[in-house]
């Protein structure tokens, strides 16, 4: 499976290459990467059906690398973990992508304070893959 890619920003229109790992098995047709533009710096969503696969090296500018990775979700008044659990794939370096997600969340421990109340969660920690922190 190809691993790097000619995308065009879905903002200025500019094309670059990125690098993509897709695990076949995490990364669907269904699947949306948030990537950021190495050009004008805005984030955007790109699907693996829209990259065009690299045949031959371009002199084009390059974007950072998409990981996938499980975002974990836990509860912020009890501790109790794993209210939620997503996949995403994403060029965006952790400090990044915990400012920016937020999942609604319930938590179901009988002694949480919060409990059967909806709370708007950032994530608190990944689970499978890797987030290192990606410079702008």
């Amino acid at each position: 499976m190809p691993f790097q890619f000619v995308t065009v920003c879905a903002l200025c229109g500019k094309q670059f290459t990125l690098l993509w790992v897709m695990d076949p098995a995490r990364v669907g047709p269904e699947s949306v990467a948030k990537i950021t533009c190495p050009i004008c710096g805005e984030k955007f969503y790109r699907a693996p059906g829209d990259l065009v696969p690299v045949s031959k090296p371009q002199n084009l500018p390059a974007g950072r690398p998409v990981r996938t990775t499980e975002l974990v979700y836990d509860c912020p008044s009890c501790g109790m973990p794993e209210l939620s659990v997503t996949l995403v794939h994403t060029d965006v370096s952790w400090e990044e992508l915990s400012r920016e997600t937020m999942e609604l969340c319930v938590c179901s421990n009988s002694r949480c304070p919060q409990r059967g109340l909806q709370q708007n969660l950032h994530p608190t920690r990944t689970g499978l893959g890797a987030l290192n922190p990606s410079r702008a």
